[in-house]
C-alpha cells in the first residue's frame, strides 16, 4: 500500500486525498461536458458542486467519526484528518442530497431533474475514491490466506475488495449513463434506480470486506444501511419516479 504517494519536506501528499481530489474533479468535468446535452445550465451546475462538496465532506466524516466513535474520542485532533482517510459515503450522499435538494427548490428549480442528472455520475467518483482506499489500505478485504501459510507467501493473500468495488462502481455507471439513461424517460425514475443499483451493490460487497463486523442478524452497519437505501428507492419511485417524463427545455 501506498498512503502516502510523495512529501517535501514536512508536507506529505496522501493518496486517499489525492484520489478524492481527482474524484471530484473527474465527476465535475464531466457533468460540466454532459449539461449542454442534456439541456441543463452549466451555471447551476458549477454553483452546485461547491455545496455538494462541502456538505458532502461533512457528512461523510460525521457518519465516520460516529461509527468509530471510540478511537476518535480518545484522538480528538485526529477528525479534521480527512486526507488520511475515514469517509462514509452514506453520510455524505444524504446530507448533500437534502441540501442540494432544500437549495434547488428554494431557487425554484426542478430538484428532481437535477438528481436524474448527478446522481448515476457519482458512481465514477467513487469508482475511483476506492483506488484511493486501495492504495491508502482502508476498507480492505477479508484475509484469504494468513502470512505464512502455503502458497500464500509472507504478507498473505487478501481479497481486493477496493478494486473489486472500483471496478463494479464504473460499471454500474456504465450502465446508468449510457445504457439506460436514453431508455429510461420517467422524472425520478433513473435516480430510484441508482439508488437501488447502489443498495444492491453495497449490501453485497460488504461480504468481501474485513473491515466491518456484524451488528444485527449477522448484518454490518453497511448492510443495514444498504437495506434502508432499497427502502427508500423503492418509495422514490412509486412516489416521484413514476410520475410524468423527463423534460428536456
Amino acid at each position: 500500500m501506498y498512503p502516502v504517494i510523495c512529501s517535501f519536506g514536512p508536507v506529505k501528499i496522501y493518496s486517499y486525498g489525492l484520489m478524492v481530489a481527482a474524484a471530484v474533479m473527474a465527476v465535475y468535468a464531466y457533468a460540466l461536458y454532459r449539461a449542454e446535452g442534456d439541456h441543463l445550465d452549466k451555471d447551476i451546475i458549477k454553483s452546485l458542486f461547491p455545496i455538494a462538496l462541502l456538505t458532502g465532506l461533512i457528512g461523510a466524516r460525521f457518519l465516520f467519526v460516529v461509527t468509530n466513535a471510540d478511537y476518535y474520542r480518545k484522538n480528538l485532533s485526529q477528525i479534521i484528518l480527512i486526507n488520511q482517510g475515514g469517509l462514509s459515503i452514506f453520510g455524505g450522499f444524504v446530507l448533500a442530497f437534502l441540501v442540494l435538494a432544500c437549495y434547488l427548490c428554494f431557487r425554484g428549480y426542478d430538484w428532481v431533474r437535477y438528481a436524474d442528472f448527478l446522481t448515476p455520475k457519482l458512481f465514477l467518483g467513487q469508482a475511483i475514491g476506492r483506488i484511493g482506499c486501495f492504495l491508502n489500505g482502508c476498507c480492505y478485504g477479508k484475509t484469504l490466506l494468513s502470512a505464512g501459510a502455503p502458497g500464500a507467501g509472507s504478507e498473505g493473500i487478501v481479497i481486493p475488495a477496493q478494486l473489486i468495488s472500483a471496478g463494479l462502481l464504473f460499471g454500474i455507471f456504465i450502465i446508468l449513463e449510457f445504457a439506460l439513461k436514453e431508455k429510461v424517460r420517467k422524472r425520478g425514475a433513473l435516480t430510484s434506480l441508482a439508488l437501488g443499483f447502489y443498495a444492491v451493490f453495497r449490501f453485497g460487497i460488504e461480504y468481501l470486506r474485513g473491515d466491518n463486523t456484524a451488528l444485527f442478524m449477522g448484518l454490518t452497519l453497511g448492510q443495514m444501511i444498504s437495506v434502508a437505501l432499497f427502502a427508500f428507492a423503492i418509495v422514490f419511485w412509486l412516489l416521484i419516479g413514476s410520475g410524468g417524463d423527463r423534460k428536456e427545455n
